[in-house]
């Protein structure tokens, strides 16, 4: 049962339009391009239910997200199996931000952690990021 419940996703779509499940399964196993197709199935009002089969897809898609369809938020959260799926509260989303202009001598993780609270929760500070992150 543990290996079954393993690399599952709960997601909901943040809309009150109708759509249709089978074009949201579409569009989202075209967006992520995984190696391998996950199986998609609609639980609930705008809740499906993600089985992925690599680790790395699903770390694709819970983190490099923000994923969007049809131009509305598409809230993802890991899934244990085990939770009703109308349990799980999908309001909230992992967003990177970058903060610039921080004066050499407030580049502090003290600092830097308070200014990005200010925006939200937060998970993670770098303050030497890969050198792709630099610039405006």
């Amino acid at each position: 049962m543990e290996k079954e419940a393993r690399w599952l996703v709960l997601a909901r779509v943040h809309t009150r339009k109708p759509f249709g499940p089978s074009t949201f399964k579409d569009h989202m196993r075209y967006i992520w391009s995984l190696s391998q197709d996950a199986e998609i199935r609609e639980v609930g009002d705008n809740r499906f239910l993600c089985k992925f089969f690599y680790l790395g897809d699903w770390k694709k898609v819970m983190q490099q997200g923000t994923w969007l369809f049809k131009g509305h938020m598409v809230v993802m959260e890991d899934y244990d199996g085990r939770t009703k799926f109308d349990e799980v509260p999908l309001n909230r989303v992992l967003i990177w931000a970058q903060i610039h202009g921080i004066p050499e001598p407030y580049r502090r993780p003290a600092v830097t952690n308070q200014l990005a609270r200010r925006i939200a929760k937060v998970q993670n500070v770098e303050l030497n990021p890969p050198k792709y992150y630099e610039g405006d």
